[in-house]
């Protein structure tokens, strides 16, 4: 497997094999690599090009995980620095933002010990509530499992 067999596969539209597809991602040459996946964009969307307007929201950055590399995190309420904004506070700061024009949501923020489950739940249905028609993306893998500790809840 090279570059040449898969460059001419790309530009012949054709499928690329499993193997291929894991000789590619082991590559490390993104220039290439994003070039090729340019050939099969312009192919299937033309010049067409989409964006999404996003705006981050971090309802808290009190956590309960302690991550080395970690320069957002407070470890409790009282720390300077920390904050926990309530769902009920989360709209207002975010209004401005819907006006201008945003679409998706990203929530992630620290993993509160004391505020339980419910808290993030009151998060999203507020959100979800105030704007509904803004696309939520919210909690990474580690929120996730944080959840499922928290509720004895399955990930």
């Amino acid at each position: 497997m090279n570059w040449n067999t898969i460059t001419e596969k790309v530009h012949a539209a054709e499928r690329l094999t499993y193997e291929e597809g894991v000789w590619l991602f082991e590559q490390r040459d993104v220039i290439k690599i994003g070039k090729l996946a340019q050939v099969v964009r312009r192919r299937l969307h033309g010049d067409k090009v989409y964006f999404n307007k996003n705006r981050h929201i971090n309802p808290t950055n009190v956590c309960a995980l302690h991550c080395n590399f970690c320069s957002f995190a407070r470890t409790s309420d009282n720390e300077a620095g920390a904050y926990t904004h309530m769902p009920n506070q989360i709209p207002d700061k975010v209004r401005a933002a819907v006006e201008a024009g945003v679409r998706e949501f990203h929530i992630v923020g620290g993993l509160h010990p004391e505020l339980g489950f419910e808290y993030y739940l009151d998060v999203l249905e507020t959100l979800k509530r105030e704007f509904p028609h803004i696309h939520l993306k919210a909690f990474t893998a580690v929120e996730i499992d944080f959840f499922a500790k928290l509720t004895n809840l399955s990930h």
